[in-house]
């Protein structure tokens, strides 16, 4: 006799079904085409799970917020019924209550065709189905993936028939979610690539993808092509570096090693391209480099051509030079022109007050005694003149000093100190080094005018009372620092003034200090005081950029 199956083989029969349906829809899904409709491919197996006694199956996509009837199970032209039953009754009371959950209730009534959730073809078809089957009981089925809510799954089925293989619904329904979300993704990622295949097509710059495995390019776009004068086909064929002018192949092989030790380099790099016909340009290239397990894989380069670019900063930098040029022969012959004037307000003008002061003392003798009146007037003309006579003197020494050349660089920078303390009544603080043997020659008168024209500025605009002055010579480098209280300025204002209030000041220091290879730093706010800070290299046999012929950094 044989024996009757016991528990455990009736219990898996079920199982073993259960498996075997979603095995075949698994591998239904899969053989799928991007172009079939998956909600309709759902909605049948839903239809073949509920069985005859299901009416009808629909699906709510949540793209786009409506239920859309899918599919029939049975034809609406099986029965007829007169009319519209009153009595139909539906649970949900918008769409969104349906989503993500397996709904069985009790049913309501459809009061209209326009309730939210719902197309107007849907409540159509459903009523349509009521007059053919009668009350109607519908149990919706929810799709989601990790709480994401994709769509719904609705099944009618006559008033008071059981539903078929409602848990085996509700398994296929897990499966249903994972497939609506692949679908969506491989939807999204063929958009997402189509949008970057029409960025990289028609982008206003030059694109290209390499593979530094396989060492050359694995994409370009038009344009690059068209930088090139290469075709596609022969761009693919070839790596970076030869497309690279020979100029540009040291600077790119050093940036790679450091890329690939791990470095971290710019993202914007300039280098220049030989094209196929020989032409040669440069471009900026943006790079976004890709690794892999930490090996570099490729990289991702935007490229913008910047020849015309390139060409103005050239043309511009030469200007830049000719003005330079014209600006310190023009102070050279202001400095030559300030000697010839000063030789003459010594030589000439000098000589002549110093005879008509001889010569009202002559008067004075003459007349001492005989008229009180007129020998106090001469004298009050002497002192006149004597006046007259200093500040001639005070003007030659400023145009042209030669206490410079008596004395040299210290002593006339001391001197300046103190005709500034005495001129403009402030209090000098000053520590200078001995400068003797830094600068000679056309330098020294440079940084002489440097230093006049600072104290200069002090005296007649800042309204100090108090300056401090420093300067060293240390490895190879002058430094000067000159600190005021005064009402200080905008720097960026007074730079770029070059006429009014404060003249050639504060540019010309510039320029003397470009002259000399060094340069002149200021820090300043309004009612903060102003900091000036020059900078010289003192290191023998260098010349001066401009091509002003001047003598070299150190006097030996």
């Amino acid at each position: 006799m044989q024996d009757a199956p016991g528990p455990s083989s009736i219990s898996l029969r079920p199982r073993l079904r259960a498996f075997d349906f979603l095995s075949r829809a698994s591998k239904e899904y899969l053989e799928l085409s991007s172009d079939d409709n998956l909600f309709l491919y759902l909605g049948r197996k839903i239809a073949e799970l509920a069985g005859p006694s299901a009416v009808a199956v629909s699906s709510f996509v949540k793209d786009t917020g409506r239920f859309q009837l899918h599919c029939l199970v049975q034809s609406l032209e099986a029965e007829s019924h007169p009319k519209v039953q009153d009595g139909m009754d539906v649970f949900f009371q918008s769409g969104e209550r349906l989503m993500g959950h397996f709904l069985l209730g009790k049913l309501g009534r459809v009061q209209s065709r326009g309730r939210a959730g719902f197309s107007r073809d849907f409540m159509d078809q459903v009523l349509r189905l009521q007059e053919i089957h009668g009350p109607l009981s519908l149990h919706a089925i929810g799709f989601s993936w990790r709480n994401e809510i994709l769509g719904s799954a609705v099944i009618m089925v006559p008033k008071g028939r059981r539903l078929r293989n409602r848990v085996l619904t509700e398994a296929f329904a897990r499966l249903a979610s994972i497939a609506i979300r692949r679908r969506k993704d491989e939807f999204s990622l063929r958009e997402s690539e189509e949008k970057y295949r029409q960025l990289v097509k028609h982008a206003p710059s030059g694109i290209y993808e390499v593979d530094f495995v396989k060492g050359r390019f694995v994409g370009v776009n038009d344009l690059m092509c068209e930088y090139t004068g290469y075709t596609k086909d022969e761009l693919l064929a070839m790596s970076p570096l030869q497309i690279l002018a020979e100029e540009s192949k040291g600077p790119f092989l050093d940036r790679m090693a450091r890329v690939q030790r791990g470095e971290s380099v710019p993202d914007t790099v300039e280098f220049k391209i030989l094209g196929k016909q020989g032409r040669t340009f440069w471009v900026i290239l943006n790079v976004r480099y890709f690794w892999e397990q930490g090996v570099l894989r490729r990289a991702t380069v935007v490229v913008h051509d910047i020849t015309e670019l390139k060409r103005a900063e050239a043309a511009l930098r030469e200007s830049e030079e000719k003005l330079h040029f014209l600006s310190s022969q023009l102070m050279n012959a202001q400095e030559e022109e300030r000697r010839r004037i000063a030789r003459e307000l010594h030589d000439q003008l000098g000589q002549d007050l110093m005879v008509l002061k001889l010569q009202l003392r002559s008067l004075q003798e003459r007349i001492r005694g005989s008229d009180p009146e007129a020998t106090q007037e001469v004298e009050r003309i002497r002192d006149y003149i004597h006046g007259i006579a200093e500040n001639v003197r005070r003007l030659s020494r400023n145009l042209s000093p030669a206490i410079l050349e008596d004395l040299g660089l210290q002593a006339a920078l001391r001197w300046l100190i103190e005709e500034a303390e005495k001129l403009y009544g402030i209090d000098v603080t000053s520590e200078i080094e001995d400068l003797e043997k830094a600068f000679c020659g056309d330098r020294e008168i440079i940084l002489f005018r440097i230093f006049q024209e600072a104290l200069t500025n002090i005296g007649k605009h800042s309204r100090a009372t108090r300056v401090r002055i420093a300067s060293r010579v240390e490895g190879g480098s002058f430094s000067l620092v000159i600190e005021d209280d005064g009402v200080g300025l905008d720097p960026e204002i007074a730079l770029a003034t070059r006429t009014g209030s404060n003249g050639f000041g504060l540019t010309t220091m510039q320029e003397r200090a470009r002259m000399l290879g060094g340069r002149l730093q200021i820090w300043s706010r309004k009612g903060a005081g102003c900091k000036i800070r020059l900078e010289i290299p003192v290191e023998s046999g260098e010349r001066n950029r401009s091509g002003a012929d001047l003598s070299s950094h150190s006097c030996g």
